[in-house]
């Protein structure tokens, strides 16, 4: 049997070990860890757990794609040996656990400092050479797929820690002809800018290329000589998934849908250290996420700090407007709003099963939807950002600002009428009468009116509560016209009626 010790800031947590012919795994947690410590993820009770439980937690540390495609070449082990791959990671990994061979921590501390110069060259070559390769040694401990690189940045100095000076930051990098990485600053400033918890980050120019800046959250800078590592976990370790189980829908398939969900996510307000914050949390990261067009906000796209007392979500992070790059990724969401994966396809009743199925109210859903949404727009001239860049990309931003206009109308639309009744583009107001009379009455009083007058009174009601419709460029409120009427179109042919009486 292959052994690998587990420590958290120094303290032994427990013992790994590996059974190489049939390849099982087998954890221990020590008896004082189980005495003063907290169980790693809510599927690795002290209680005891499945024997694959923690394989599948280690496995979500590893690099997916090509970053673990040249960890195993490098090391010329094979991917599917996670046990040998967190033997070669195992000093930094996501989070605040260390794996290694000895019971004993005896990790050198040291800090390599990177001349800007050398920096900015390699980030230049790193389509020809590997930049997670730096003095003989793979520097990728981090889980995902899009090509990053953890330093250490102490006072300004940007270089590569080891032992009690782990990394601090994460670079990301653009492929060729992309500005994925401007996409995402945008989208987490901007989120930053109306009050929503996410990851610190900054847009920097190294060389020709452009670089974002990543602060790790589950990273604490104490002193120059110490950087404390805070345990964290994403959704798929909190729920006991494999990484493949990132995506609600997996293998492709629209009929098999085990894995991460929005269903799944709300029913872990039972492990949170505050159930009502936790949930306020992700409500606020449904939002968020639904407005920015970010469909890739997967499984392990969402985090939570865990101690004694439970988890806490971390800030966000990862959140991209991927709706800008319609003809090159996916467009489908990660997680459905009830079974719908197609932004453009969201309905009224899909959001209203949504709200149902996860016990959360409708009319602080919508509160809370036209805060957020009137904060967005307002923000939407992006000058909590550098004038600098604003005016180098000004053609991008523009159209990133009315990517979000567009789609924060339709939401605001949906959005209305799943708290009030609201007539639909081609019905009069008889018809509309007809429907809704109770709803109608119950507002405006006794029938004293005719059915137009009693239903321009209870418009003109509900007017100031509604969350407004935002202008945008000329060019494309035709676009919004054309998706409103075919919308329109749609509800017609199938009759749809809205369900809140």
């Amino acid at each position: 049997m292959e052994k690998i010790y587990i420590h958290y800031k120094k303290i032994l947590v427990g013992l790994l070990e590996y059974d190489p012919l049939l390849k099982n795994f087998s954890f221990v947690y020590d008896d004082n860890w189980i005495k003063e410590g907290f169980e790693l993820s809510p599927f690795l009770k002290f209680s005891g757990f499945e024997e694959y439980a923690f394989k599948l937690f280690i496995e979500n540390l590893l690099p997916e794609g090509e970053g673990l495609e040249e960890m195993s070449v490098y090391y010329q082990i094979s991917k599917s040996d996670k046990f040998s791959i967190l033997k070669h990671i195992g000093a930094e990994t996501t989070g605040a656990l260390t794996f290694t061979d000895t019971k004993e921590i005896n990790i050198p501390t040291s800090f390599r400092e990177i001349p800007l110069e050398e920096l900015e060259e390699r980030v230049s070559q790193k389509d020809a050479q590997s930049i997670i390769l730096w003095d003989d040694k793979l520097r990728l401990s981090l889980a995902g797929v899009q090509e990053k690189l953890a330093v250490t940045i102490i006072d300004g100095v940007i270089g590569l820690g080891e032992g009690d000076i782990c990394s601090t930051h994460i670079l990301k990098f653009n492929r060729k002809n992309e500005n994925v990485i401007l996409n995402e600053y945008l989208s987490l400033k901007l989120a930053k800018a109306v009050g929503v918890n996410v990851a610190e980050v900054e847009y920097r120019k190294l060389g020709n290329e452009n670089v974002l800046f990543v602060e790790r959250f589950d990273r604490k800078l104490v002193n120059n000589k110490y950087v404390e590592r805070l345990h964290i976990i994403d959704a798929t370790q909190a729920l006991g998934f494999p990484s493949t189980y990132k995506y609600e829908r997996l293998y492709n398939s629209k009929d098999i849908r085990d894995g991460v969900s929005f269903e799944k996510l709300f029913n872990l307000v039972n492990e949170a250290k505050t159930p009502l914050l936790f949930k306020k949390e992700l409500i606020t990261w449904n939002m968020i996420n639904l407005i920015l067009g970010n469909s890739d906000a997967h499984g392990k796209n969402i985090s939570f700090f865990v101690d004694k007392d439970g988890l806490v979500i971390a800030p966000f992070y990862d959140i991209v407007n991927v709706t800008m790059y319609k003809n090159k990724y996916a467009q489908d969401m990660a997680m459905a709003i009830d079974d719908e994966f197609e932004f453009e396809k969201i309905g009224v009743f899909d959001m209203l099963e949504f709200l149902q199925s996860n016990k959360i109210s409708k009319t602080q859903y919508f509160n809370d939807f036209k805060k957020l949404a009137k904060k967005i727009h307002k923000n939407l001239d992006f000058n909590f950002i550098e004038s600098s860049l604003k005016k180098e990309e000004e053609e991008f931003i523009q159209d990133y600002r009315d990517n979000i206009i567009k789609r924060l109308n339709r939401l605001n639309d949906i959005i209305n009428r799943v708290r009030f009744d609201l007539p639909f583009e081609n019905e009069n107001y008889e018809e509309f009468f007809d429907s809704y009379e109770d709803t109608i009455l119950k507002r405006v009083g006794k029938y004293e009116y005719s059915k137009q007058e009693a239903v321009e009174k209870y418009l003109l009601s509900i007017e100031s509560n509604l969350i407004p419709f935002y202008d945008i460029r000329e060019e494309t409120k035709e676009t919004i016209k054309r998706d409103s009427e075919n919308y329109c179109e749609m509800l017609k042919v199938s009759n749809f009626k809205s369900p809140i009486r």
